[in-house]
């Protein structure tokens, strides 16, 4: 497909080439396996991204009360 676009700068796909493009569709079955199957990896990588969304907010609120010594952590000792 990139051997049909044009354009230097910014490399285009002319509307008469898309026309021209064949798209297989799977059938309603495969589809609604593979959403069975994917389903659950979208619901971890949300969960996961909502997580790293929290522990920034952690992070950035912290951080600058530990490095200006208004909050401290008690270190314990090793054994």
């Amino acid at each position: 497909m990139i051997e049909q676009t044009s354009g230097s700068a910014q490399p285009q796909l002319p509307i008469r080439d898309i026309k021209n493009i064949k798209i297989i569709i799977p059938p309603k079955d495969i589809l609604e396996d593979f959403l069975l199957k994917v389903n659950p990896l979208y619901k971890k990588l949300n969960s996961n991204q909502q997580q790293i969304k929290t522990l920034e907010n952690i992070r950035d609120t912290l951080l600058p009360k530990l490095m200006s010594g208004e909050v401290k952590i008690k270190l314990e000792k090793e054994k």
